[in-house]
């Protein structure tokens, strides 16, 4: 019976990445809180920013959910499994995550200088 463990991985991480996105872009808290949200010392410093880095970075949520599964569909055709190509994924999701908020913290300071 063959495994496709990373297969099933990607498509979670993809979920939870297409999620995340969606629910920063479209419907993100509407008040600067410390318990969900982009939650950066410059993403809170007022109302403003704390929209911006919600819009930038659901935008990039998505782009990054649908990069996943495009890599699950790939990994399912090619039939990549196993501990050491799980490793990987999870090395990527979690280097894909801080491009994400290096991202946004960069277009942050760009966006609002002071």
């Amino acid at each position: 019976m063959e495994s496709y463990s990373t297969t099933i991985i990607l498509v979670f991480l993809a979920i939870v990445t297409l999620l995340t996105g969606y629910w920063f872009y479209y419907d993100p808290p509407k008040n600067i809180n410390f318990f969900f949200g982009y939650r950066t010392k410059k993403a809170m410093k007022d109302q403003q920013r704390w929209d911006f880095a919600h819009n930038f970075s659901g935008k990039l949520f998505l782009w990054f959910g649908l990069g996943l599964i495009l890599l699950a569909l790939l990994a399912y055709i090619i039939n990549l499994n196993g501990d050491v190509a799980n490793v990987v994924v999870a090395i990527l999701f979690g280097i894909g995550t801080l491009i994400i908020i290096y991202w946004t913290e960069k277009a942050l300071g760009k966006k609002f200088k002071d």
